[in-house]
């Protein structure tokens, strides 16, 4: 881990209030009685030894995906889908379904961005319905800014809308346009705990200003997982989505397990960049 301010230098503390790293160029001496303490620069925090993190590797993190928690966890929230077919009770269970998957998605990109081994527990998951109502009201809005670029096409275009559907050139370019804000919103969410900042365009734009570089590697991971996802689903659908009843949840189990693991790579690149964005 390098300091903020002096990318090549090697951190020796991080500020306990806005968590930037530091050099021992970038330390504030403060004086408490007869000793003194250090304190960041940047916004007078109190600085504690920083402790040197391993990086998460793209092999281990797919491997707490892949594992058998992972799938346990996909196939559990894919399970009210079966009843997919039932008037009203149906939409009910999957609106669930959706709002579990949202909530995991961002657990795990926390869980796994503050270095914690495995994903997250039965017992993290359940501990507070706040923060888990939270964390799936955050993939709702992660949602809605995928299909926005597509709802202004559909709202201020002359064209009819059967050429969205006839075009796969239009509908991958709407597609492709969220990939350029939406990890920075992901970031802003993280960062700031709060879904309406992490809405806001000024904080999306300060973090792609604050570490460019970071953030096109941040943009290409998004984007690799993403032809990951379409690919898996792809082939689920053709394979699995044939079974009788099952089918459904099965093709949807497929998908939940590539989105836990495009989270747990957010959360892993988070982890490793944690000071490139503060």
């Amino acid at each position: 881990m390098n300091c903020t301010a002096h990318p090549t230098v090697p951190a020796s503390f991080n500020c306990t209030r806005c968590n930037k790293l530091a050099c021992d160029a970038c330390v504030k001496r403060i004086k408490a009685g007869t000793s003194f303490m250090e304190a960041c620069i940047h916004c007078d925090g109190l600085l504690r030894t920083a402790t040197i993190r391993p990086r998460a590797d793209l092999k281990s993190l797919l491997r707490r995906v892949m594992s058998t928690d992972g799938v346990i966890s996909a196939l559990a929230i894919a399970a009210p889908l079966i009843f997919l077919f039932l008037p009203l009770v149906g939409i009910f269970l999957w609106l669930i379904s959706i709002a579990a998957l949202c909530s995991y998605y961002f657990l795990i990109i926390d869980h796994v961005a503050r270095g914690r081994d495995g994903l997250p527990t039965t017992s993290d998951a359940l501990d507070d319905w706040w923060t888990i109502m939270g964390h799936a009201f955050r993939g709702f809005t992660c949602f809605l800014l995928t299909i926005v670029p597509t709802i202004a096409w559909v709202y201020f275009s002359d064209s009819p809308i059967v050429d969205l559907i006839y075009s796969p050139m239009l509908r991958l370019f709407l597609l492709v346009i969220p990939l350029l804000y939406l990890p920075a919103a992901i970031v802003a969410m993280n960062m700031t705990e709060s879904t309406l900042l992490g809405l806001w365009p000024v904080t999306w734009i300060r973090i792609v200003v604050t570490a460019p570089s970071a953030y096109l590697r941040l943009v290409g991971l998004v984007a690799a997982s993403m032809v990951a996802l379409w690919l898996g689903n792809l082939v689920a659908a053709h394979t699995l989505g044939m079974l009788p009843l099952l089918g459904t949840m099965l093709v949807a189990s497929v998908t939940n397990l590539l989105l836990l693991a495009q989270a747990a790579i957010v959360g892993g690149f988070l982890h490793d960049n944690a000071g490139e964005f503060r």
